[in-house]
């Protein structure tokens, strides 16, 4: 392979970086989405706790910016 080939392949997987970097970045907001939607729906259920898929999601109180805020603790059930 010469040094011109080396460079294109180079340029295509940081093409290929900034691709996957925007499509994390989407994921995470679609994933924090969830999360938040999934909060409401167990406090509207009066639901603190379900397990799904050998995890257990439970609600809990965090304290960020001096707002209280509803977050989902996901652990792996043994």
């Amino acid at each position: 392979m010469g040094l011109l080939e080396m460079v294109n392949e180079y340029q295509e997987l940081l093409e290929e970086k900034e691709g996957l970097a925007e499509a994390t970045k989407k994921n995470n907001k679609a994933i924090e989405e969830k999360k938040q939607e999934i909060a409401q729906q167990m406090i509207d259920d009066d639901c603190p706790k379900i397990s799904s898929g050998g995890y257990t999601f439970s609600l809990s109180d965090k304290t960020r910016n001096n707002q209280i805020v509803m977050c989902i603790a996901k652990v792996r059930c043994q």
